[in-house]
This record gives C-alpha cells, structure tokens and sequence, in this order.
C-alpha cells in the first residue's frame, strides 16, 4: 500500500521548503505562474499573514486540482506532521479528509503551560489525531503512533 508522510514546509522539521520542490511543481506553480501575485493580493485584500494566505492559496490550488480519485496518494493514506500554528490548515484538512494528522512538539516545552494549552486547543477543535514529542527515534511516541497509523491504513483497505 502507498502511503505519504507528508511534514511541514519551513525548514522545522525537514531543511529547506518543501512545498517548493515537490508540490508547487506538480501543480505547475512557478515563478511565472500567477500563484505569487495572487498570495500577494490577497494577503493585502484581508491585511493577514503571509504565511497563512500561502498556505491557503496552496491548499486551494492542490484541492482544485484534481478530484479524490485523481490523486496518486489518496487522503486516507496520508499522515501529516506539523509543528506550528501555520501547520494547523493543513493538518485540519488531511485530517478532514480521513488521513492522520501529528502535532509533533519539542519535548523540552512539553511540560510548559503555552505548550499544554495548544495542545488541548489542538485536540479539541479537531485539528490534530494524535499529538507526540518531536523525538524521531525508533520506539519513540513518535515512531509507534506512525508505525500504529501505518497498521491501520493497512485494516482499513484490508490488507494483512
């Protein structure tokens, strides 16, 4: 079964931006494309963050593009990893759409009242399935709740 783990695009979790070298190009976005200059009208239009209006506009573009069965990797084979507040669209959306979504956090905030209350708001607006401390070892929190999704996919679809 192909499955996609899919992690945040700022460099946090994975060096370099992501959605750069392998989601704008499937989408055919580039530097001539008219994705830019609409992120930046709309970022002025709605005075609002231009991370956040990116991420949107991405998210737009990806879901316009094609339909569920369109897609190589259907969402229900999908887990995403987010580590910041501007994860949260996209972690709600794959989540939504029957993937898994990890809230990954640095375990040395894990016990901080902001870290905690995050988490709590994560969890219940639904936003997140499973939220873990960012260490990637084996047998980490981690790596048994993905190897768990893994196993789950794999029911799901009937696979041994």
């Amino acid at each position: 079964m192909q499955c996609a783990l899919i992690y945040d695009f700022d460099g946090t979790l994975a060096k370099g931006n992501c959605a750069e070298h392998g989601l704008m190009p499937a989408l055919g976005l580039n530097e001539h494309s008219d994705f830019w200059p609409e992120v930046n009208r709309k970022n002025r239009e709605r005075d609002g963050d231009e991370i956040l209006t990116y991420l949107g506009e991405l998210a737009k573009r990806a879901r316009d593009e094609g339909k569920q069965g369109d897609r190589t990797v259907p969402f229900d084979h999908m887990i995403y990893f987010g580590d910041g507040d501007t994860d949260i669209p996209a972690m709600k959306m794959v989540k939504a759409q029957g993937g898994c979504s990890l809230a990954v956090f640095d375990g040395d905030k894990w016990g901080q009242g902001k870290t905690q209350e995050k988490i709590e708001k994560l969890i219940s607006e639904e936003r997140a399935n499973y939220v873990v401390q960012g260490d990637y070892t084996s047998g980490s929190q981690l790596d048994v709740t993905v190897r768990g999704i893994l196993r789950l996919y794999k029911r799901r679809h009937g696979q041994p």
